[in-house]
C-alpha cells in the first residue's frame, strides 16, 4: 500500500540477490559463517516519510558464550562478538526473532541470549535503554496459523499475543523484554505464507504475511 522500500547499496543489493536466488530455486540459505558480518543498508517510504535501515546479518553464534579454547580463534571471535553488542547498543530499535516450537532446550537458549543482551544494554545505555523500543518477531507463523494469508495483521496479532503468553519459556521473555522496555510488541510473519515441508520456500513466493509490519513499527 504506502510502502516502498529501495536499496541503493551495492554490496547489501548483491548480497540480497545472492539470497533471493537461492530462495527462489527452492533452496534454503546458507547459515551465516561468524567472519562473516554483512551490513545491510536500505531506504524506504512509509505515508510519504523516509526511513533509514542500518543492520548487520551476522552468525547467531556470536550472541552465545564463548566456548573455544584456542587463543588466537577465541580472540577473533569476542572482537566480532563487541562489534555486535556495540551495534546493539546504538540502536533506535531491536526486533528479535522467535521460531514457534516447543523444544524447551532450544527456547532457554534464546531466553539466556536475550538476557545477556539486555545486560549488555543496561551497561550500555541504563535507563535509555527503556526507550529502545523491543518488538518480539514469531517467524513461520503458517505452522501456527495455516490460513495465514487469509487472516489479518490485527486478528492474528493477538493470537500471536496470546500463544507468546501461554509458551512456557517466551512467557518469561515476554516478561523479561516488557521490565526492561517502555515499548513491546509482538508481530507474526511469515516470509512465504506456506512453507513447503521442511521449511523450504514453495514455488510461489508471492503470498508473504505481515513482512513489513515490524519495520513499520520500528
Amino acid at each position: 500500500g504506502k510502502f516502498s522500500i529501495m536499496c541503493n547499496d551495492d554490496d547489501t543489493r548483491k548480497y540480497l540477490s545472492k539470497n533471493y536466488s537461492y530462495i527462489s530455486s527452492g533452496e534454503l540459505l546458507p547459515r551465516t559463517e561468524i567472519n562473516d558480518i554483512k551490513k545491510v543498508l536500505m531506504n524506504y517510504v512509509y505515508n510519504e516519510n523516509s526511513y533509514n535501515l542500518r543492520s548487520f546479518d551476522f552468525a547467531g553464534e556470536l550472541l552465545k558464550e564463548n566456548t573455544i579454547e584456542e587463543k588466537e580463534i577465541a580472540s577473533v571471535f569476542l572482537k566480532k562478538q563487541e562489534k555486535i553488542y556495540s551495534f546493539f547498543s546504538n540502536c533506535s530499535s531491536i526486533l528479535i526473532f522467535l521460531e514457534p516450537t516447543d523444544d524447551t532446550k532450544e527456547t532457554l537458549k534464546r531466553q539466556t541470549e536475550i538476557d545477556k543482551l539486555l545486560g549488555i544494554l543496561r551497561e550500555a545505555k541504563g535507563r535509555e535503554g527503556q526507550k529502545v523500543p523491543i518488538g518480539i518477531v514469531v517467524t513461520k507463523w503458517d505452522k501456527i496459523n495455516p490460513e495465514v494469508i487469509e487472516s489479518n495483521e490485527n486478528l492474528e496479532e493477538q493470537r500471536v499475543l496470546e500463544y507468546i503468553k501461554s509458551h512456557k519459556v517466551y512467557k518469561n521473555i515476554y516478561n523479561l523484554l516488557s521490565g526492561v522496555s517502555e515499548e513491546v510488541k509482538v508481530f507474526p510473519i511469515s516470509s512465504f505464507g506456506h512453507a513447503r515441508e521442511g521449511d523450504f520456500p514453495p514455488d510461489d513466493l508471492t503470498n508473504p504475511f505481515n513482512v513489513f509490519g515490524p519495520l513499520i513499527w520500528a
